[in-house]
């Protein structure tokens, strides 16, 4: 994730114009994305154990998850 400021800057230097700026809060994400996953990891686990890369990615989720992951003044969206 970056600031707001971060993805302005990158947009300033392409041919996008920005419409708006949407900063999400930690509770968008958590209460619908990372809460419903975290329930479905054993499944994930299971059915991805013999995939070569899934697995490390689904330890980085879960340790993201067992530290609360809390985002730094929420998500930031840009819309062009």
């Amino acid at each position: 994730m970056t600031s707001l400021e971060t993805n302005l800057s990158k947009l300033r230097t392409s041919k996008y114009e920005t419409i708006a700026n949407i900063t999400l809060p930690d509770s968008a994400w958590w209460d619908d994305y990372y809460s419903p996953l975290e329930s479905k990891l054993p499944t994930l686990k299971e059915t991805f154990k013999n995939n070569r890369i899934a697995p490390n990615i689904l330890i980085q989720l879960h340790s993201k998850l067992k530290r609360g992951g809390k985002m730094k003044n929420g998500m930031v969206m840009s819309f062009l």
